[in-house]
């Protein structure tokens, strides 16, 4: 059976998929410049809404800024990404 998560441990999970995204779009692009254009604009989305996720967090009282500033990302390694998204309905909610 599956551990239940707390809503606080499920928006730090969110960000550090963000960053991880962030990051990979990031080196894609060191190696495709042709299409800069349309990774920023993915990018740009990313921060958005880790903007939203951040906002959030301040408004529960988390402080994680400093807990997600790394490069390093535990998504980065052999763990499975989680398929579905946390909240996506509430962080769109959050414009």
């Amino acid at each position: 059976m599956l551990k239940e998560r707390q809503p606080d441990q499920m928006i730090e999970d969110q960000i550090t998929l963000l960053n991880s995204e962030e990051n990979k779009l990031r080196k894609f692009l060191a190696h495709n410049e042709e299409a800069k254009a349309s990774i920023d604009v993915y990018i740009k989305e990313i921060q958005q809404k880790k903007k939203r996720l951040y906002s959030l967090c301040e408004m529960m009282g988390i402080d994680n800024r400093k807990n997600h500033e790394d490069k390093n990302s535990a998504y980065d390694s052999c763990i499975p990404q989680p398929a579905g998204r946390f909240g996506s309905r509430l962080i769109s909610g959050l414009k």
